[in-house]
């Protein structure tokens, strides 16, 4: 982190019963008063940074739950209309397929006209 200048520095206060509360917290536990403080300011500085992280990872996870539940429907959606289709005979599936390789197949024409000289 990089050091802050005098002019970015402000004072901080607090109650006075809030330091003799503080002050007698540390008598009691054996802490000099000044590390407490230190490392007090410390910590908070880093559970700040640690609360913007679990707010990204809040807005990501419900992210990734949207688009889970869209794909979910989506290949449902798809899989019901190729599965439809095929039934019908408008598609002819290969268990070596894979859905993107699945094409609408037309219904085979029977020859008429002059075509049929071409199979005598």
């Amino acid at each position: 982190m990089p050091e802050s200048t005098p002019e970015d520095r402000q004072p901080v206060s607090i109650s006075s019963e809030l330091f003799d509360f503080l002050r007698g917290f540390c008598d009691q536990k054996g802490i000099r008063f000044v590390d407490f403080i230190e490392d007090a300011l410390e910590n908070a500085a880093h559970r700040h940074d640690l609360e913007g992280l679990l707010n990204d990872a809040a807005q990501l996870e419900a992210t990734l739950k949207i688009k889970q539940q869209k794909a979910f429907r989506q290949g449902f959606q798809q899989g019901v209309l190729v599965a439809t289709a095929s039934f019908q005979g408008n598609l002819e599936v290969s268990r070596r397929m894979i859905p993107r390789e699945i094409k609408n197949q037309p219904r085979p024409q029977a020859v008429a006209g002059g075509q049929l000289k071409l199979f005598k």
